[in-house]
């Protein structure tokens, strides 16, 4: 994951300090679904993306999204549902005048609100209002998740179409009988996500972006 984030970092400054700039404003929409700790939790989600593009390559932007667990076999009382919030940076390999270019990515963000705060969890990650022995703690709430993304980037006119895997990591807190008692849980996997982009004609004025 470090050698992910330093190489998209590296290309995506290289892009921006010495090619000319030019900005426009975006908004893209994204589903996302990610199998987590040896496949027992299946998260899935989707998201609004604004955000700006630079030189029809490099895109950054936040977004504000939902995720819920999605496994067949769990009740819709017992999912586990939240709000999204994150900042991600990609960059398209290939130069525009290719329709179709490899795309590496990286996301970070947090779960801003679950509806399992204060409630029990097993390890499938479900909201148990019963006590049972596959409880494994009382959920406090996320510290961060991050994601790593390879993926495949078609181009057509103000139109970007994104699909390939992912690599996730989810981050939360457990309180284990008293507040003093804190556990993390940390959760693995692959997933799947899709998305489109479309970019605006009109440029954004670079005076504001100058620290690019």
């Amino acid at each position: 994951m470090k050698r992910i984030i330093l190489l998209a970092t590296l290309i995506i400054s290289a892009q921006c300090a010495f090619a000319q700039k030019t900005i426009h404003p975006i908004l893209g929409f994204n589903f996302a679904s990610s199998m987590l700790d040896e496949d027992r939790v299946l998260l899935s989600g989707m998201s609004l993306e604004p955000g700006i593009q630079i030189n029809d390559r490099v895109f950054l932007n936040i977004s504000i999204g939902y995720i819920e667990n999605r496994n067949s076999m769990i009740t819709s009382n017992e999912k586990f549902r939240g709000t999204t919030s994150s900042v991600s940076a990609s960059f398209r390999l290939l130069d525009p005048f290719f329709r179709l270019s490899p795309l590496i990515s990286v996301s970070f963000g947090n779960v801003i609100f679950a509806n399992a705060r204060g409630e029990y969890l097993n390890d499938n990650f479900t909201v148990r209002k019963d006590l049972k022995d596959d409880v494994i703690g009382r959920f406090d709430r996320f510290r961060y998740f991050a994601k790593g993304k390879f993926m495949l980037d078609g181009r057509y006119k103000n139109f970007n179409a994104r699909f390939g895997p992912t690599f996730n990591i989810y981050n939360a807190r457990l309180v284990e009988g008293t507040e003093a008692d804190l556990e993390r849980m940390h959760l693995f996997g692959m997933g799947l996500e899709f998305g489109v982009v479309y970019s605006f004609e009109r440029e954004i004025d670079k005076e504001f972006f100058k620290f690019l």
